[in-house]
């Protein structure tokens, strides 16, 4: 049940708050465009989960949160963070 919490809620609160917040909100503020916020956000995303092997799905799922950012707002993006969590954790724990 713990783990379903950090993992569910924890990390998409503080992931999205951090890239989604922060660096996609910098980006934007300073006139850029949203869709290259959504990239410079992606990225760090990506790399900083330190998991060579699924660089390129974090990237995608960055990106895809990142347009959830734009149209659906910063909780909509911890909201679809936290559902793939989910999915992903009860995944682990079935198998």
């Amino acid at each position: 049940a713990l783990f379903l919490l950090l993992i569910a809620v924890g990390a998409p609160f503080v992931e999205e708050i951090s890239f989604r917040g922060l660096v996609w909100g910098a980006v934007v503020k300073r006139g850029w465009s949203p869709w290259v916020a959504t990239l410079l956000a992606a990225v760090p995303f990506a790399l900083l989960h330190v998991e060579p092997l699924r660089v390129a799905p974090l990237l995608a799922a960055g990106l895809v949160l990142g347009v959830v950012r734009q149209y659906g707002g910063l909780s909509g993006a911890m909201l679809a963070h936290a559902v793939v969590n989910v999915i992903g954790v009860i995944a682990i724990i079935a198998g």
